[in-house]
């Protein structure tokens, strides 16, 4: 890799990142958001690669980087966060940015593990299907040792925590994630995997520094530094600026940053592994025979999943008690048969033992589950997790979400839907899918436009008279000018990376 190259590759994944983990936070959130970041850096990892074939292939990177990102969307943070800002002085500065660099390691270490792990698999190198049935027996295992190691027990109510606790009431969950992370490790380790364990270290460094330097941002610009002024003093009088935000943006573009630097400084190790998958002419899949097998069991598990959109109520009863959206957007009528619908539905033991199923399953359904496929046999897999589900997880929060509250929510979910399954169609019957820059757009000016109607304001006083025309607040303006700004951006530079 050139200097160019590698600078272009740094930019490209500051500025890329930074923009995904802000829109992550801003319009999914949980597991499924934290798909859209880990997509977007196993694409440009594969641009970067100098492998023609991988390149061709960088659905498969981008559809790891997503479930392997989808992990640490589990843990919880924000009481965690709180911890350092959300008191003047802080409650525990000290304890909030140690527990970050630890949920940060671990979070951005399982991205690492599974995209070197990939990579070498993808050559043909070091590991083979024994390797990952192992992998994924030892999994849960190991994760919910962890869980009950290091989480448990947690009854806020009679005094009981865990040993290790970072946050005030909240369960948490970042030990059933380390035991993952050592399960990749020792597979590693076993197999002598030293590009994997660097990349390892090096993301998850990234993740950690990263959020302590982020987190520290965000504290400043919300509590007075040693002159009683907080960081942007300005802009918070004005509040042009969401501190919350900042903190993501920075997150992102530290990681991002991070994750480039550590395969520049490895370019030997990552230049043989491209040379070995461009060598063989194909991403080597082992049980690829199986593919349409393994394609079909898992779109049956994730249309079980999709149920839960049809049958569950338009409102639950606790979001039928605001009044701001009862009188935002129902009328009396429609008020009582949206309650009726609830208390039907929420009362009955068959809705809530599959919704039950449906939570616990998640997990592994968007997770695990596709991981196991698309690295031991299924491009389509891989095809369909990049784009489609991608796709599918924003459509689902928005549709279901605040595109209720919508004056002509009928259509644009009608259109929103109808796309999910055109999508699914042409990648199942045509066995393709979309291009790099296709893909890149998707990510960011797709989620962009759904993200700005997202928080279309449905209550005259939320918002802001700008001129002859009705806007959203000033703070939302900023923030979705960043991201408006940094996504198109992203697509310039992948563009540039791409034909020049």
């Amino acid at each position: 890799m050139d200097i160019s190259s590698a600078v272009l590759f740094v930019v490209l994944a500051a500025v890329s990142m930074s923009y995904a983990w802000g829109m992550r936070g801003t319009i999914i959130g949980g597991e499924k958001g934290a798909m859209l970041p880990g997509a977007v850096m196993g694409m440009l990892i594969a641009l970067f690669s100098s492998s023609e074939v991988l390149k061709d292939n960088f659905f498969m990177l981008s559809a790891v980087g997503a479930m392997s990102m989808y992990l640490g969307g589990c843990m919880t943070y924000g009481e965690t966060l709180g911890l350092s800002m959300n008191s003047n002085p802080p409650e525990n500065f000290k304890k909030s940015i140690i527990a970050l660099v630890v949920k940060g390691f671990i979070w951005f270490s399982l991205f690492g593990a599974f995209v070197g792990i990939a990579l070498n698999s993808f050559a043909g190198l070091l590991y083979t299907v024994k390797d990952f049935i192992l992998i994924f027996a030892l999994i849960p295992v190991c994760a919910l040792a962890g869980y009950f190691l290091l989480n448990k027990p947690l009854d806020p109510k009679n005094g009981k925590f865990p040993f290790i606790y970072f946050s005030k009431t909240r369960q948490e969950s970042w030990g059933g994630l380390l035991g993952i992370l050592l399960v990749l490790v020792a597979v590693a380790a076993k197999n002598k995997d030293s590009f994997t364990l660097n990349l390892v270290l090096g993301a998850g460094l990234s993740g950690g520094i990263g959020w302590a330097i982020a987190q520290t941002l965000q504290a400043a610009a919300r509590l007075p530094l040693i002159k009683g002024k907080r960081l942007f003093e300005k802009m918070n009088r004005k509040k042009t600026i969401d501190a919350w935000k900042l903190m993501e943006y920075s997150l992102g573009a530290i990681g991002g940053i991070g994750i480039a630097l550590t395969l520049i400084a490895q370019h030997d190790k990552f230049s043989a592994i491209a040379a070995a998958i461009d060598s063989r002419g194909a991403i080597n899949l082992p049980l690829e025979k199986y593919s349409a097998v393994f394609t079909a069991v898992w779109l049956v598990l994730i249309a079980l999943d999709q149920l839960q959109f049809i049958i569950k109520p338009r409102f639950s009863l606790s979001e039928l008690k605001n009044q701001k959206i009862v009188k935002a957007t129902l009328s009396e009528s429609e008020y009582e048969k949206c309650l009726k619908d609830a208390e039907r539905k929420e009362s009955s033991p068959h809705f809530k033992r599959y919704a039950f199923l449906v939570e616990k399953g998640e997990f592994a359904l968007y997770s695990l589950i596709p991981m196991f496929f698309v690295l031991c046999g299924s491009s389509l897999v891989g095809r369909l997790t990049s784009f489609f589900i991608l796709y599918l997880v924003v459509v689902q929060e928005v549709v279901f979400g605040r595109f209720r509250l919508l004056k002509h929510r009928r259509l644009i979910n009608t259109c929103l839907i109808l796309g999910a399954v055109l999508i699914l169609l042409y990648e199942l019957a045509l066995d393709t899918t979309f291009s790099m820059i296709a893909t890149m757009i998707m990510y960011t000016i797709f989620y962009d436009i759904l993200g700005i109607l997202h928080v279309v304001p449905v209550e005259k006083d939320e918002k802001v008279k700008l001129g002859p025309f009705t806007m959203l607040n000033y703070c939302d303006l900023s923030v979705f000018g960043y991201m408006s700004v940094s996504g198109v951006v992203s697509v310039l530079l992948l563009a540039l990376a791409i034909y020049f």
